[in-house]
């Protein structure tokens, strides 16, 4: 558990090769955003494009609007695969008592 009823989270998801001791790829999230817009959006999509041996570029990017928290307000994350060339966008919003999710149509809401 991190800060503020967190949990400490992958940037860049285990699936995609991102690292789990590598802090540049650490952040604090909330559990309520954790579940269901990460683990069941965004990171589902990306584990189902690697099970199809498809080629992605990923970009996460933390946001911090409160500087009095070390959990970020919103993670930004754009990602495609590399045969298709379509980029998707989705911004996550996070809060303690839950979360939502923006960005492209073709991206997972969750």
């Amino acid at each position: 558990m991190a800060a503020d009823g967190g949990v400490v989270s992958l940037l860049i998801p285990a699936a995609a090769s991102g690292s789990g001791i590598d802090r540049r790829n650490l952040v604090a999230e909330y559990h309520q955003t954790n579940h269901p817009y990460l683990n069941h959006g965004v990171e589902w999509d990306i584990r189902k494009a690697i099970k199809s041996g498809e080629h992605l570029v990923i970009s996460a990017i933390p946001h911090y609007g409160n500087s009095d928290s070390g959990i970020p307000t919103d993670v930004e994350y754009n990602y495609g695969t590399v045969e298709d060339g379509r980029m998707k966008h989705r911004v996550i919003t996070q809060s303690p008592t839950g979360g939502s999710a923006r960005g492209s149509a073709d991206c997972p809401r969750w």
